[in-house]
Order: structure tokens, then sequence, then C-alpha cells
């Protein structure tokens, strides 16, 4: 249907249109389907805002949790004077004394004592790729150290000659060495984090 034919059929009607009556009633009908355009976009953007304050909020949460864990895990190590007790094992193996490794976990022990990993590893992503890569490195560290003293519990290395343990120990001193340092680097930014700093 071309233009011509399409205004020939509506010219009656156009002309048959009370337009004191139908005008009111047009702007009516754009000004109601105009507010619910504004109204929806409101509601979406009211949304969006709400959704984006609980992401950050779980962001600030978890990074709090996981500095709190790392902190606690830290103080527990001090505490419990693990890092002490190897030093000392190290210094009578270095001396010539026949000292065995010492027992500083239980076997049945976990090698990543985290809660909050635990429940949901993946929930770190939402802490941006940088630093969930470098608490995901911290746990692996953490771990590692821990695997080896459940295993020292075990009797895993019993068999092992003194140079045998002296070896143990210097290797495992080092990783504590570099695990702590790295850690309490993580430890400033995850409460930097946590107090809605990037």
């Amino acid at each position: 249907m071309n233009f011509d034919a399409l205004a020939s059929a509506l010219s009656p009607i156009v002309a048959a249109v009370d337009w004191r009556v139908a005008t009111p009633a047009i702007i009516a009908a754009l000004s109601g389907l105009i507010g619910a355009w504004l109204g929806a976009r409101g509601a979406v953007r009211a949304q969006l805002k709400k959704h984006e304050a609980e992401t950050a909020y779980a962001r600030r949460a978890l990074a709090a949790a996981l500095r709190g864990e790392l902190l606690a895990y830290f103080d527990i190590v001090e505490r419990r004077e693990q890092v002490k007790g190897a030093e000392t094992t190290l210094a009578r193996l270095q001396m010539g004394e026949d000292a065995p490794l010492p027992s500083l976990l239980s076997e049945e022990d976990e090698p990543l004592p985290s809660l909050t990993l635990a429940n949901d590893y993946r929930s770190i992503g939402t802490l941006g790729p940088s630093i969930a890569a470098d608490v995901a490195k911290l746990a692996s560290m953490i771990g590692a150290l821990r695997s080896t003293l459940i295993s020292v519990a075990r009797g895993k290395y019993s068999h092992l000659a003194p140079a045998g343990r002296i070896d143990v120990l210097e290797r495992e001193l080092a990783l504590w060495r570099e695990t702590k340092a790295f850690g309490e680097a993580v430890s400033r930014r995850l409460a930097r984090v946590a107090g809605g700093s990037k």
C-alpha cells in the first residue's frame, strides 16, 4: 500500500474524530507511557545501585574475614611457639645432637585452616584478580607448610638421618619466613579492601 492509498483510507477516520476529546486522551496516553518508561528506568537504576552496594559490602566482609583468619593463624603459630620449636630443634641438630623433628601439629589437622575459604573458595574472585591471586598463593603456601607438619606428626620423616632432618627444617623455616612476609603484605591489602579502598 502506497502513501496516497493510506492517506485516502485514513481520511474518513480523521474527519470523524472529535479532536477536542481525542487530543486530551492522546496527551494522557503519551504522558502515561513516558511516566511508565521513566519509572521503569528509575526502578532498574535503583536495583543496580542496590546490587552494587550489596556486592561492595560482601567484598568488604570477605576481605575482613580472610584478614581475621590470617591474623589469627599467625598469632596461633606465635603463641604455640612453633617457629621457635623448629629453630631450637634445628640448632640442636646442627650441634650434632640426634634430635627428632618436633611435632607441632596433630596428624588429624587440616592443611588449610580456613573456614572462609573452605565454605566458598570461589568467592575470593570478588576481591579482584590481583588480590584473589595473592590470597590463593598465600593459602597454598600455608597449606604446604601445614602439610609438612602433618606429615611429621604422621611419622613420614622419622626415618631421616640428622642431615635430612636439618634439610627439612631449613627448607620449612625459609618457607615460613617467606610466607610470613607475604602474609603481612596480603593482610595490609585486605585491610584496605575491608575499609572500602581498592
